[in-house]
């Protein structure tokens, strides 16, 4: 008669536990290799979402100011009394031509460039006014010297031949593409014939 050890099942079944053990860890290997390629193109993902969010509102909260810069510059035309049409140009970089009336070629924001204009009347971008916006924090913070504003007031043959004013707004965004803000109006204060052109039909 044979006999059977008492261990020699469990010896006989180790090699079968170590084939599942050895099983069982290459799967865990292949879901841990998988979920770090998830979590990878997850946080890339999310990163160039964040840099996506973050120009867009960028760009979003300084066309907010530039906006009431615009308006800033528009409100004082519109208590002014303009004689005749002219432009100014506001900038960073010195002003490169005189077109008569002078030029100002310092560094920093402030008038630069004038056409029929005489810059030592009063005029939106004096420091009493509007002043260097550097200095006041309203400039994009990647791009802080790429303000520009171009005013122009002239007469509107088609609307009584009243003075208008249009202004530009333009600065370099996030990703240093050009953005700009267009406004323009018609100031009644400043137009006799227009501000009496809407006293008639109102009186009607």
């Amino acid at each position: 008669m044979t006999s059977i050890h008492p261990y020699s099942t469990i010896i006989a079944d180790r090699p079968k536990e170590i084939i599942l053990i050895m099983g069982k860890k290459g799967v865990s290997l292949i879901e841990i290799i998988v979920s770090s390629i998830i979590l990878t193109a997850g946080i890339l993902s999310a990163t160039q979402l964040y840099v996506i969010f973050y120009g867009q509102l960028h760009n979003i909260s300084y066309h907010y100011i530039a906006t009431n810069i615009a308006r800033e510059v528009m409100e004082f035309g519109n208590t002014a009394k303009f004689a005749h049409a002219f432009k100014m140009w506001y900038k960073y970089p010195p002003g490169t031509t005189n077109y008569g009336w002078g030029v100002n070629t310092s560094t920093g924001y402030a008038l630069k460039e004038w056409w029929q204009f005489n810059p030592a009347y009063p005029h939106p971008f004096k420091d009493t006014y509007l002043g260097d916006i550097k200095t006041k924090g309203l400039v994009p913070s990647q791009n802080p010297d790429s303000v520009e504003i171009y005013y122009e007031c002239s007469q509107d043959p088609n609307f009584y031949n009243a003075f208008r004013q249009d202004l530009t707004i333009s600065w370099l965004d996030i990703n240093g593409g050009e953005k700009q803000r267009v406004l323009s109006n018609i100031p009644i204060t400043s137009n006799n014939q227009l501000n009496l052109e809407v006293q008639d039909f109102m009186w009607e």
